[in-house]
């Protein structure tokens, strides 16, 4: 009776002890976090890989479901994979969990336009859109709700992009954006360009438009649209660049921001 107690309390203590091993090994695995499935959902998002980003902000939901960053990401995207119905219960959802409100709300607004229509359509602007001491054609903006430029600006609800011929001066190497304004007067303009010159001269990078000689063209040149930007005319104030970062010339643009 000795021996077949001892024999029982063996078997235990070994299967107690494998169980122990399973565990330890499971507990050991790399089980990826909350900011490690948002992050991914974030950079696919930023590639255009809408579906690949469901998949992971729904991952980093369903590990913390009380994160409402999460869901603005997968209403985001999607609403550029054209499901409103989605995104925008997603978007009430991430208000009921204390998001910011006023980003919310545009986000809401705007699920009544198309986004991929909206990347994909540029708007032309005349002539008579145009004026200051750059030369400028084929001029277009396009409003662009996955711009690169939301990420990197608080409460920006989309990106309003630039592609352009830069036909001179000779001098101009790149073409940045100022500002924007209701409406801008000649003393305005002037010290807009003279305090941000001084600005751009402290952060010192002219990038790979270094060695551009007119005419030449720039794409994605991008300014971030908040929510109390939807739907009004502004002035678009642009400076061209030398070699040395000193104004080369300035063009206004006038655009009206979809919303």
């Amino acid at each position: 009776m000795r021996r077949i107690l001892a024999v029982v309390l063996a078997s235990v203590l070994l299967f107690g002890l494998v169980g122990c091993a399973q565990k330890e090994e499971t507990s050991g695995a790399d089980i990826p976090t909350w900011q490690e499935q948002y992050d991914l959902g974030v950079r696919y998002l930023s590639e255009g890989k809408y579906e690949e980003a469901i998949i992971a902000f729904t991952a980093a939901i369903e590990i913390d479901p009380k994160r409402p960053e999460a869901y603005v990401g997968r209403g985001d995207a999607y609403a550029a994979a054209g499901d409103s119905d989605h995104a925008r219960a997603d978007y009430e959802k991430a208000g009921e969990l204390g998001g910011d409100a006023n980003v919310l709300a545009a986000r809401l607004e705007q699920l009544g336009t198309a986004p991929q229509q909206q990347e994909q359509t540029g708007t032309e602007t005349g002539d008579d859109a145009v004026r200051g001491t750059l030369s400028l054609s084929n001029l277009t903006y396009r409003y662009d709700p996955n711009s690169s430029v939301v990420k990197y600006n608080e409460g920006a609800i989309a990106g309003l992009e630039f592609d352009f011929t830069v036909n001179g001066p000779a001098n101009v190497k790149s073409v940045w954006i100022a500002t924007w304004s209701s409406g801008f007067t000649q003393e305005q303009i002037d010290e807009e360009v003279t305090h941000m010159t001084e600005i751009w001269k402290e952060e010192g990078d002219l990038g790979a438009a270094d060695g551009n000689t007119p005419p030449f063209e720039e794409h994605g040149v991008s300014r971030p649209v908040d929510p109390e930007d939807a739907g009004q005319t502004q002035e678009v104030l642009l400076i061209g660049l030398d070699e040395n970062m000193n104004a080369a010339g300035y063009a206004v643009i006038t655009v009206t921001i979809p919303g």
